[in-house]
Parts: C-alpha cells; sequence; structure tokens
C-alpha cells in the first residue's frame, strides 16, 4: 500500500508464530503467517497488539479492555475494534473500504458486530462512509415499507449486475488497450531494427 499509518494486529502474536491461530481459513498457510510476522517486524509505523513484542518495534498495547467498558461485548471482528477504537478517539468522519463481511461466518458473526459500532458512531453524529457497492452498506428492504422482499432482492441483484458489468467492460477496454500498446512496441521495435 501506498501509506500505511498504523497495523492493528489484534490476533495473539504467538500464535501467529506458531502457525497456530483461530482463523482456519484455507488461505492462511504457515509461509504466509511467517510472512505476516516479517512484516509486522519491518513495520516502520505503531502496530497495535495484545501486548508489546520484542521484535516488533512499533508494538503498542491495543485498549481492549477501555474499548470494552465502553463498549460491551459486540467485538466479533478486527475491524469493529478499528471502528471502536475510532469512535473513541473522536474522529468526525470513518471510512470503511474494503471492509464486506458478506461470506460464510462474516455474514453471521461479524457483520451485526460491524452494525453495532456503525450505528454508535451514527448515533453520536459521526459521519460513517460506507461505499455504496459494499455488502456492509446493503439493507435489501426497509420493513413496513418495502414488505416485499423479492422486488428488493431484484433492485439488490440488479445493482450487483450492473457492477459486474462495469468491471467487466473495464476487463475488455483494458485488454483492448494492451493490445494497441503491444502493438504499438512491436511497430517501435520493427522500426528501431531498420533505422538503426
Amino acid at each position: 500500500m501506498p501509506r500505511i499509518d498504523v497495523w492493528f494486529e489484534l490476533h495473539n502474536l504467538d500464535h501467529l508464530e506458531s502457525g497456530v491461530t483461530v482463523d482456519f481459513r484455507s488461505d492462511w498457510t504457515r509461509d504466509r503467517l511467517i510472512g505476516k510476522v516479517k512484516d509486522l517486524e519491518a513495520f516502520k509505523g505503531p502496530v497495535f497488539m495484545q501486548k508489546k513484542h520484542p521484535s516488533v518495534p512499533g508494538s503498542t498495547v491495543f485498549p481492549f479492555q477501555q474499548l470494552i467498558d465502553k463498549f460491551g461485548r459486540e467485538f466479533q471482528c478486527s475491524p469493529s475494534w478499528m471502528m471502536a477504537y475510532a469512535i473513541s478517539l473522536g474522529y468526525g468522519t470513518i471510512g470503511l473500504y474494503g471492509v464486506e463481511l458478506n461470506a460464510g461466518d462474516e455474514k453471521v458473526e461479524q457483520r451485526p458486530s460491524m452494525k453495532y459500532f456503525i450505528g454508535w458512531a451514527r448515533a453520536l453524529g459521526i459521519k460513517v462512509i460506507i461505499p455504496e457497492a459494499s455488502a456492509l452498506a446493503r439493507c435489501n428492504f426497509i420493513y413496513a415499507f418495502e414488505d416485499d422482499k423479492i422486488h428488493a432482492f431484484n433492485r439488490y441483484k440488479d445493482e450487483w449486475d450492473q457492477r459486474k458489468l462495469e468491471i467487466e467492460n473495464n476487463i475488455e477496454s483494458q485488454k483492448l488497450e494492451l493490445a494497441r500498446m503491444q502493438g504499438v512496441g512491436e511497430v517501435m521495435e520493427m522500426f528501431k531494427d531498420n533505422q538503426l
């Protein structure tokens, strides 16, 4: 990333180093964990963690207990901890980019946690920015006003299909631009061979 100010590694680093983690997704391979620990050790900014860690120079103890005391035990994912922390710091605007929480247990356990903190923030007058395309921004229908769920679903599906089409068109446009660039490169090579 071009700019990272703060790193939140709220999992137990000892578990990360040993390869033991509470997250059993298949993409959490041993190599990835080792790489993550090395990245933490090299990071130049503050790294919020469960405890100070000698191999991570920027390690800073995250205020878990203060946030639990203030907000309760509604923490089901790292983004909910980050959101609560931002609320407690008094930010006037909080942007949630790349936070989907739309798969498996994320949707069932983690999304309600984020909705809880989004509600907290909005109740305090904090502007919460959620991209329209984000699943986190979705409310399929408004209870008592839009009882016909199928219409709400169809609206959601139409929006999703439109977004998918935009992405597909962008890919095709990029392929055409790449082909054009390759053609220009070939012409330049032919010119170079004939002129030099």
